[in-house]
């Protein structure tokens, strides 16, 4: 089959294939490709007001989960259907203990998020969900260098939306 993004066959671009299927090309790509625009639209909006409006993230959630099921139907993707909304409940409970933890640290927005990045990182399974998961780490990297070069102090706010979305392509990618 013939990827029509650059006229290479789909065998030499396992990347747009689902789970190593090369016969199926783009079904790699359906999982995400309602997040790479709101990805970048969260993550300018979270640096500059430290918020993740509801309007993107619910309805990333919701576009996440009809892209990956249009996946399955059209394009008979593999991908992990069934691992997906196990993977969009896991990351939106452990989100929702780390709110109930410290909800100046970590806000409600980043739950309302974790819907949609389980599902997508769910569909690839549970290690690239777990590589996901710990995408925090980004952040306290962020937060450990501004302290270090003492633009901001142990209580200063930094936005985490950004940094989670960075885990997400990572375990994507």
């Amino acid at each position: 089959m013939r990827d029509s993004r650059s006229g290479t066959s789909a065998q030499c671009h396992p990347q747009y294939a689902s789970d190593g299927d090369a016969s199926k090309p783009g079904s790699r790509a359906a999982g995400v490709a309602a997040a790479r625009t709101d990805a970048v639209l969260l993550a300018t909006i979270d640096f500059a007001v430290h918020r993740l409006p509801d309007v993107v993230t619910l309805s990333l959630a919701a576009s996440a989960f009809m892209l990956l099921g249009g996946a399955v139907l059209l394009l008979e993707a593999g991908g992990g259907w069934r691992i997906a909304p196990l993977g969009s409940l896991t990351l939106g409970a452990g989100y929702f203990v780390l709110f109930l933890i410290d909800p100046r640290g970590f806000g409600f927005g980043h739950v309302k998020f974790a819907p949609a990045l389980g599902a997508v990182l769910g569909w690839y399974g549970w290690g690239i969900l777990l590589i996901g998961t710990f995408a925090y780490f980004f952040g306290a990297l962020y937060g450990g260098g501004l302290i270090l070069a003492r633009r901001a102090g142990r209580k200063s706010a930094i936005p985490f939306g950004p940094f989670l979305i960075a885990g997400a392509f990572a375990g994507y990618s």
